[in-house]
């Protein structure tokens, strides 16, 4: 018969692991609060925020905190102050519905986050852009501004699923969900070692 110092203790991984994200995401989350987008950086994210469906403040503001991870959570009056701007030089629009503003991205704003990724694009590809340098957002961890959105959106769900696992799971579907993870740990290497 195990003794309870014999079983794998998975609340006290649990509780591991959660700590280890608060403070390491408290961390990174100080570490980002230093680093201050300019007024280019929170326009073309306002303007990724509405390029694939109108939204309305609320939603822009929660999209792009979304998109960083939680990192950056910008104001309210912040992304009205870029959608202001965007709309009066053509780059987005407004509609009332209902009580509700409305914006969407315009033909111009397309065309602005196009050359905006091509820019950066180019960036990347330069050798000496990606040679040990610190990228334009510093240090590790600084780097949320110019990843895929998809990811980020992705790897923000892990988290709650995890601790749904851990704490409704039963150990059939714990065990199942370690041969998930550590596969998808593996493939994560795979993809990161390809050239």
């Amino acid at each position: 018969m195990a003794t309870a110092s014999d079983e794998f203790d998975f609340r006290a991984l649990l509780g591991e692991l959660t700590s280890f994200a608060k403070n390491r995401g408290s961390a990174l989350r100080d570490q980002l609060r230093s680093v201050k987008p300019d007024e280019n950086a929170i326009a073309l994210s306002v303007l990724v925020a509405i390029e694939n469906e109108p939204k309305n403040l609320k939603e822009i503001a929660d999209s792009i905190a979304m998109a960083s991870g939680g990192a950056w959570k910008p104001g309210d009056g912040l992304v009205l102050s870029r959608l202001t701007s965007l709309v009066e030089a053509g780059q987005a629009q407004a509609h009332n519905e209902g009580e509700r503003r409305i914006y969407s991205i315009t033909e111009s704003g397309k065309n602005t986050l196009e050359s905006a990724r091509n820019v950066s694009d180019e960036v990347a590809s330069e050798p000496e852009a990606t040679a040990g340098a610190e990228s334009a957002f510093g240090k590790f961890g600084q780097a949320w501004p110019s990843c895929d959105p998809a990811f980020l959106i992705t790897a923000s769900k892990l988290g709650p699923v995890l601790l749904d696992l851990a704490q409704t799971g039963d150990r059939a579907q714990q065990a199942k969900a370690a041969e998930v993870i550590e596969a998808a740990r593996k493939q994560l290497h795979v993809i990161l070692a390809a050239d």
